[in-house]
């Protein structure tokens, strides 16, 4: 243990540009660094390794703390509660001493979630090196955490130490994080840290720690697994489990030939008498046709080569094709892509090219959430660069295997961190000590296929991460998921739309918990929208607005608040109107609400009419209306109302109606 210690703190000394010798005995946790920051007016700790017994001093602007590294060789320090200032110089004084300079009381933030979060300034592509260019700023400083998975909570985290926002750094921020970050200290000169610890692909679960899982019976069931021994590492469970659901998978194929088609199909020679016309690309099936349909699908069409296109310079272009892809012409192999959002272009061989008519055939694999060929629809072509062949509109379709019952979990990249609080051990439970302001959060695509469950597990992981850093009402904001996938008139079956109500409902009755609406920030076919400067702007209106004293900004967009019924007529009720006190139509566009009566059954407002902070509704084919809903879909058309101040209106529903994940766990 004393030789992993103290392998550590050479490491760690030598990323951090500090020089001290190898027999050093005292090290630190890697959260700590030169240029950090610390939670001014809040108790914070210091904690690290070394001999056992061995008297440890630390010391920060005057004030100092003495303790003993116990029997294991761990040691902590609490410094008093001190007032926003620096640059300080912090100093670990035993055998040896550990200097870290440059260091800032001010307030620090944690940015949690998957892909959104982690997404950075560089990642927006160079439509915005300008902004980073710009981003010279002392008031700015970050800390990634590493990725780290494990079976068990992890005394320390993989980091290169603090870094301060400059234009040589702050490509590697993360872009939601650095706009919220900028704009708090443009607002308040208060140094903002941000600890960035989040993953891509990651659902919430593993972010959780074991014990808030305790009401989860089906993570529960993993983490059983965890402890029952039989593995080393995360590395060797994953391994197990990917080899188990390969077996599975290879059972349950085997033992419904009849599901599958054969490796060379039929229609790889030219017979596609099975198919069924009518699905439209580029689209998911689930919004078409084919409601729960998983598993393996492939699409067929037929199309004739205009004369005065070069046959030896042919590109096929398919967008995006949710997940994976093997593709043919006329028979031919022309190529194959994993991944669910990766686009895709393929050479067409002109061996391939028997006459000007080709049979197109995509072999699709789903296993979960939704389907299809998706994006633009210009992006689906077959083009030599001069002339573009459109291939969007109606092709043939054709179900192969559909992954019903039994269940099979596939673990298909091998050791992605997507069980039960292997995240939480890795990059959470290592921090835990460390104090911070509050947390800004955007996850939940991953969770978007189980939103029923999302209801209850979003609350427990925000009590639990309270809990863990010993903080009760530490803010909590939240971003909500972006409209995204085909635009739909709605309202749809959407698991996507159940997730942002699940976002919605825990901010609504979490206290100190705030909501960042994104539904007007997405992007059809890119699930990583561009637009994080607004995303970390309505982020930091709810901070500045809940803690920093600007109690009359505006930090929320109408928020549906309740509805009454006279007759045909509904009439709802919204609180943040706004400044202005009233509900606006931003773009001029038809605004879309839907109204149902007794039943399912929806139809579209024909009448609406905004007064104030209410808006009345009618259907003609409504006598009796029951329930309305507003910007429910994966990428709803005519969500386009906002407050006075530019925010807008949080999608909403009236009912109560069984969710599409229902029982999805």
């Amino acid at each position: 243990m004393r030789f992993k210690a103290g392998l550590a703190a050479i490491i760690f000394t030598l990323l951090t540009g500090l020089c001290y010798t190898a027999t050093a005995t005292v090290s630190v946790s890697g959260m700590f660094s030169s240029h950090m920051v610390l939670q001014r007016n809040a108790a914070f700790k210091v904690w690290g390794w070394a001999d056992r017994g061995e008297r440890v001093t630390v010391t920060l602007n005057g004030k100092s703390g003495t303790t003993n590294a116990d029997n294991k060789g761990n040691w902590e320090v609490k410094l008093p509660p001190m007032p926003e200032g620096g640059p300080y110089t912090l100093a670990i004084m035993a055998s040896n001493t550990i200097q870290f300079s440059d260091v800032m009381l001010g307030d620090v933030w944690l940015a949690g979630g998957q892909s959104n979060m982690e997404f950075t300034l560089a990642d927006l592509g160079p439509d915005f090196k300008h902004i980073i260019r710009a981003s010279d700023s002392p008031g700015i400083r970050m800390i990634k955490v590493e990725r780290q998975a494990d079976l068990n909570e992890q005394s320390n985290i993989v980091s290169k130490g603090w870094k301060g926002c400059n234009p040589a750094t702050a490509a590697h921020f993360s872009a939601v994080a650095y706009f919220f970050a900028q704009r708090l200290f443009k607002e308040t000169n208060i140094t903002i840290g941000i600890v960035s610890s989040n993953w891509g692909g990651t659902p919430a679960e593993a972010w959780a720690s074991k014990g808030a899982l305790k009401d989860f019976a089906p993570f529960n069931s993993t983490i059983k697994e965890y402890e029952s021994g039989k593995f080393k590492s995360y590395t060797d469970y994953v391994d197990f489990k990917v080899a188990e659901s390969r077996s599975k998978l290879q059972a349950y194929i085997k033992a419904h030939k009849e599901l599958v088609p054969n490796t060379k199909p039929e229609f790889l020679k030219g017979d596609f008498s099975k198919f069924r016309d009518g699905m439209n690309v580029p689209g998911h099936w689930e919004t078409q046709m084919l409601k729960d349909f998983d598993g393996i699908l492939f699409l067929h069409k037929q199309i004739t080569l205009p004369k005065d296109i070069d046959h030896g310079n042919l590109t096929l272009k398919l967008a995006k094709i949710d997940d994976n892809d093997s593709t043919f012409i006329n028979g031919t192999f022309a190529g194959s892509t994993h991944g669910w959002n990766e686009p895709r272009k393929y050479n067409i061989p002109l061996s391939a090219l028997k006459s000007d008519k080709i049979d197109i055939l995509i072999r699709i694999e789903d296993m979960h959430s939704e389907g299809g060929v998706f994006g633009a629809g210009p992006d689906v072509c077959i083009t030599d660069g001069r002339v573009n062949v459109p291939l969007s509109g109606s092709w043939q379709y054709l179900p192969g295997f559909k992954r019903n019952v039994p269940e099979i979990k596939m673990y298909i990249k091998k050791g992605w961190p997507t069980t039960p609080s292997v995240l939480n051990n890795g990059m959470i439970a290592p921090i835990s000590r460390f104090s911070v302001k509050g947390t800004i959060w955007y996850q939940g695509e991953e969770n978007a296929g189980r939103a029923a469950q999302y209801y209850k597990l979003l609350p427990a992981l925000i009590a639990d991460w309270r809990s863990q850093f010993r903080n009760p009402d530490m803010p909590f904001y939240i971003v909500q998921l972006a409209n995204y996938m085909d635009l739909q008139t709605g309202p749809e079956q959407s698991e996507w739309a159940e997730l942002r109500d699940a976002q919605f409902q825990t901010a609504k009755t979490v206290p100190h918990t705030g909501l960042a609406v994104a539904i007007d920030l997405g992007e059809a076919d890119n699930i990583h929208p561009k637009r994080k400067e607004e995303v970390g702007n309505r982020l930091a209106n709810l901070a500045l607005r809940d803690l920093y004293g600007k109690k009359n900004l505006v930090a929320e967009g109408p928020t549906y608040k309740s509805m009454s019924v006279d007759g045909p007529v509904v009439t709802l009720e919204f609180d943040n109107v706004g400044k202005g006190e009233k509900i606006r139509n931003i773009d001029g566009s038809e605004t879309i609400i839907y109204i149902a009566g007794e039943g399912t059954k929806w139809y579209k407002a024909d009448r609406l009419d905004i007064v104030g902070n209410k808006i009345i509704v009618s259907s003609e084919s409504v006598g009796a209306p029951a329930s309305v809903r507003y910007g429910w879909a994966n990428n709803p058309k005519g969500a386009n109302l906002y407050n006075s101040d530019g925010l807008p209106m949080v999608p909403f529903r009236t009912d109560d109606f069984k969710l599409k994940t229902f029982g999805k766990e």
